[in-house]
């Protein structure tokens, strides 16, 4: 996804409330009426702490456009000062959490010049809004608003402020675009979600065909994603903490085997970890396959008909030399689908001279990983010598692997996040249950 191809997004400039703001007012403006309309019932009067039902019904889905769309917005005139039955304040902010403890006991000292404004004429009701990016709504700010814009015999402070999200707005939009007919709607809509994923403002919403580019992997959609879903599943399915930018998922019963997630060609990948930066663990594995690889093979084969989905083995190397000089290759020989190249995984991983378990040195690993080393782009010394480090001469050498699920794109694009959910339960529940069968090696 190229950012500066996106509708809103500009060259230079901070993207700045303002710039947001403008381009929310810009999105409203280019819905449908009934859309509109709907935007405020169902995302903006819900939050209300007071009465709802008369101000939802006030909101006529039919009545005539009559908008009025307005930024930066001046004080009004005394005689049109809004009350509780046609005014409400909106603070739009990251999490939706803030929840202002307003004084409305004394003045606020200053002007008041609320972000935006949206009046809908037929339905008397009118939205002034006031637009942070992150957690930074200030209750003096608020309250000037209320002070200049509401006649206080009339409205209480309280009664008529709302705080949403910035997903909220973009959760409500999705909806709109998977019923709406207007491809003119849909575009504007959409453009203005990627800029909110692209300002990271919105969490996880749905993935999109543009998350899969091979040239350009979401990997920031795919951080939120894997977020939501620890929230979601993580006590039913003892999932520990979920650490930003890791792409990993450890299970609080299973040690030390995990599970990583990357986008690959046309999926996204859902790969359990063997042996990974555990040498008793990565050993204790390559005896399991020399004495019994057609155990191995059966658990494979299980999880194969229970997901229906490809599984590929990949055999990695670990090169040691301290705990801060290790360098690493991947894909040895590979990767070999299952179970097609499984007799073909089981040679490699078990080879005393591929995966080793003793000191190797510079010369024989570059004999023998050679292919791996041009295609992982390894970083080389100054003879152009794997790993990087001129001084060091031997380095202790073992393999791990991984068992990598592909998940097909097609599985995962425009479905809703109770949809994914169910998708990745029953994946991970799976997957639960191989890695504690494994766990037991």
């Amino acid at each position: 996804m190229n950012k500066h191809l996106n509708l809103f997004y500009t060259y230079g400039p901070k993207h700045l409330e303002d710039n947001v703001t403008r381009a929310l007012i810009i999105t409203l403006k280019n819905i449908t009426p009934v859309h509109l309309r709907l935007f405020l019932r169902e995302v903006i009067i819900p939050k209300l702490r007071g009465s709802k039902l008369e101000l939802q019904d006030k909101v006529r889905l039919l009545a005539d456009p009559n908008f009025i769309f307005d930024l930066q917005v001046p004080e009004p005139q005394e005689n049109e000062k809004f009350c509780e039955g046609n005014g409400l304040i909106v603070g739009i902010n990251y999490s939706g959490s803030q929840k202002l403890d307003f004084d409305t006991s004394s003045d606020s000292i200053g002007g008041a010049r609320p972000d935006a404004l949206v009046s809908d004429s037929d339905s008397e009701l009118s939205v002034i809004f006031e637009a942070k990016l992150w957690d930074s709504l200030y209750k003096e700010q608020i309250q000037r608003h209320y002070q200049h814009f509401f006649d206080p015999d009339k409205a209480d402070l309280k009664k008529v402020f709302v705080e949403i999200t910035w997903s909220d707005i973009a959760t409500f939009l999705e909806k709109v675009t998977r019923q709406s007919q207007s491809p003119k709607e849909i575009f504007v809509i959409e453009q203005f979600i990627e800029y909110l994923d692209l300002l990271k403002l919105v969490e996880f919403l749905s993935f999109k065909n543009s998350d899969f580019s091979e040239t350009n992997y979401n990997y920031t959609k795919l951080d939120r994603f894997l977020s939501f879903l620890t929230e979601r599943l993580s006590e039913e399915l003892k999932l520990a903490e979920y650490e930003k930018n890791k792409f990993q998922f450890f299970f609080k019963d299973i040690s030390p085997d995990n599970l990583y997630f990357c986008f690959d060609e046309g999926c996204l990948s859902c790969r359990v970890v063997c042996g990974s930066g555990k040498k008793w663990r990565a050993e204790q594995l390559r005896n399991y396959l020399i004495q019994t690889k057609d155990n191995f093979k059966s658990i494979l084969m299980n999880l194969n008909s229970r997901l229906g989905m490809d599984i590929y083995l990949r055999v990695h190397s670990y090169f040691r030399h301290s705990r801060f000089r290790t360098a690493w290759l991947g894909n040895i020989r590979g990767p070999h689908q299952f179970p097609d190249r499984y007799e073909k995984f089981c040679a490699i991983f078990t080879n005393p001279e591929i995966n080793s378990f003793a000191q190797m040195t510079k010369k024989r690993i570059n004999e023998i990983f050679k292919d791996e080393i041009g295609q992982n782009n390894a970083g080389l010394d100054s003879n152009n010598l794997f790993p990087k480090w001129d001084e060091l001469e031997s380095f202790l050498q073992y393999c791990y692997f991984d068992i990598d699920i592909r998940i097909p794109k097609d599985l995962l694009i425009a479905k809703t996040k109770e949809e994914l959910v169910d998708i990745f339960r029953k994946l991970l529940s799976e997957l639960q249950s191989t890695m504690l069968e494994l766990s037991t090696i």
